[in-house]
C-alpha cells in the first residue's frame, strides 16, 4: 500500500511511512495533556495543513501556556509506550525548548528513521 502510494504522489516509500507517523504522533500529542497547552508550525506543519511542497523531518510547536518538563515527559514516554514500532532516543527539556525524538522500525523499511519533536517555550 505504501508503494502504491509512493508512486501515486511522487515521494518516496520512506517519507510516506515518516508522514503516517508525524499524524500517528499528531494525534497522540493533541489528545494527551498537554494538546490544548501547543500550536503546531514549521514546514510539517506547511506540509500537512495546506499541502506545501516542503518536507521536513520533525515536528515543530509553540507553547501557549507553560508546560511542565515532568508532563511533557510524561505525553512523550506514554507515546514511547503505546507504539512498539517506536524507540525513544532522546528527550529533554532546556530555557527556551522540549524536545523528544523517536526512532522508528518498519520492518518494510530498509533502515529505521527519526522524527523530533520540539515544543518552544514562550513564544506566544
Amino acid at each position: 500500500m505504501a508503494a502504491e502510494l509512493s508512486s501515486a504522489i511522487g515521494i518516496s516509500v520512506e517519507q510516506v511511512a515518516r508522514e503516517e507517523w508525524e499524524m500517528l504522533i499528531l494525534q497522540e500529542l493533541f489528545a494527551s495533556p498537554v494538546g490544548n497547552d501547543i500550536i503546531f508550525r514549521g514546514g510539517t506543519a506547511l506540509r500537512l495543513c495546506f499541502s506545501s511542497p516542503r518536507f521536513s523531518d520533525d515536528l515543530d510547536f509553540s507553547e501557549l501556556r507553560a508546560i511542565p518538563t515532568d508532563k511533557f515527559n510524561g505525553v512523550i514516554k506514554a507515546i514511547d509506550r503505546k507504539f512498539p514500532n517506536i524507540t525513544l532516543s532522546d528527550l529533554w527539556s532546556k530555557r527556551f525548548t522540549h524536545l523528544a525524538e523517536f526512532k522508528i522500525r518498519e520492518p518494510w523499511l530498509p533502515r529505521p528513521f527519526k522524527i523530533k519533536v520540539e515544543i518552544r517555550k514562550g513564544e506566544t
